[in-house]
């Protein structure tokens, strides 16, 4: 209750400083400090170690759904009341079957994206460095909003869903299917009239608040941005604002949100107390972990039924978010578009003012963290695919790769 209380104490205060905008010096101090916290952050080791978590998170879930596979063949071989006539192994088969081809098409997605975001550092932003006279104004203008009006091969597989989230049809038809069977399996266990020990239950309920707390403290960054004219989830991107952290939290979300946090907290004071309550937050994933280890220990003891309702609760929140993050890798070709046509509307302004330096300064700057933002993306992208394509997924891999 007393963090309940805290959260819309937090809420009140942001709604009420969040009325009026932020000067540009104090968004430009920002931004610089948010690219010297990304050069500190991301560098090229720590991209591996974070690119090597994500996929070790996807191949966490594809040794779930063997190990649930395997005792559903025992529960389809027992005797138990009210037995359901079809069989539940072959059920959850098909549904490890569409989260792998799911898996193979993100890859696909994953290393497309990563030539497109790799073209727009390499190629693209560094024209805006040097750039002298209106005729190369005009044309390095004229190439952004070539690059930017490429169309994005993997829109069509995004919709959004009732959440105001854009996800592909193949991930919330299997997000849907797995809850429902869970749901359907819970009520066979109730007709077993079998009951979880009242330990693991507090376990569940323990993790199930901490993540609740987590996703409230989503709300409390995406009004944090509004003035800052940057973005950190892919289904909040307003116009004018910045869109590659939003890109970054996807692969990576604790460090995207860290580096966003030093930026709040070196330049705007009023946000030192919500930056505070937001970053005792990245200590919940090792609380989450601390439950879970304390969840499997206990894992032991426990009957089939038990054991499986147990894990079906575990997987589906696992690929509820680190599937539906990886899902979103669809969006990043939009987002990158996005900052490429938002650069070109600045870059008129920037060339045109005469303020100074003031326009100009505000504008490298934005440039600059996009670049390097975008720079650690992709060595993600590239290292994430690498680590996934040497994985053994269940039903061999060469299948798959081919739908």
């Amino acid at each position: 209750m007393q963090e309940q209380s805290e959260y819309y104490k937090m809420f009140a205060h942001l709604e009420a400083v969040a009325s009026h905008d932020l000067p540009l010096e104090t968004k430009v101090v920002a931004q610089i400090s948010m690219k010297q916290e990304m050069e500190k952050t991301l560098g090229p080791e720590q991209i591996v170690r974070e690119a090597k978590q994500l996929a070790d998170s996807i191949i966490k879930i594809d040794q779930g759904f063997e190990r649930i596979k395997i005792e559903l063949g025992r529960i389809d071989s027992g005797h138990f009341r009210g037995q359901p006539i079809e069989q539940l192994q072959p059920q959850w088969v098909g549904y490890q079957r569409c989260f792998i081809s799911f898996i193979w098409r993100s890859n696909r997605v994953t290393r497309q994206t990563c030539a497109y975001v790799k073209e727009f550092v390499n190629v693209i932003l560094p024209t805006l460095e040097d750039f002298k006279g209106h005729a190369e104004y005009k044309e390095v203008a004229a190439d952004l909003r070539e690059f930017a009006m490429r169309k994005n091969p993997f829109e069509r597989d995004l919709a959004v869903d009732a959440k105001g989230e854009r996800h592909s049809l193949s991930f919330t038809e299997l997000q849907y299917d797995i809850k429902a069977f869970r749901d359907n399996f819970e009520l066979f266990i109730e007709e077993q009239g079998i009951e979880l020990e009242g330990d693991i239950v507090c376990l569940q309920e323990e993790i199930s608040d901490l993540v609740w707390q987590m996703k409230r403290c989503k709300t409390l960054i995406s009004i944090l941005t509004i003035n800052l004219g940057l973005a950190v989830s892919p289904s909040d991107i307003r116009e004018g604002s910045v869109a590659a952290i939003s890109a970054l939290a996807l692969v990576c979300p604790m460090s995207a949100r860290s580096i966003f946090l030093s930026g709040v907290l070196d330049a705007v004071p009023e946000y030192v107390e919500v930056a505070s309550f937001i970053s005792k937050t990245n200590g919940f994933i090792g609380e989450i972990s601390h439950y879970q280890s304390q969840l499997s220990e206990r894992n032991t003891r426990l009957s089939a039924p038990e054991l499986i309702q147990v894990m079906l609760r575990s997987q589906g929140n696992a690929f509820d978010d680190v599937c539906g993050r990886i899902d979103q890798l669809s969006a990043i070709w939009s987002l990158v578009a996005h900052d490429a046509t938002l650069i070109v509307s600045d870059l008129e302004h920037a060339y045109q003012t005469r303020d100074g330096g003031r326009a100009h300064t505000a504008f490298m700057t934005r440039v600059r963290l996009v670049r390097i933002t975008y720079g650690a993306l992709a060595g993600l992208l590239k290292e994430y695919a690498r680590q996934i394509e040497r994985h053994s997924f269940r039903f061999g891999q060469t299948a798959f790769k081919q739908d």
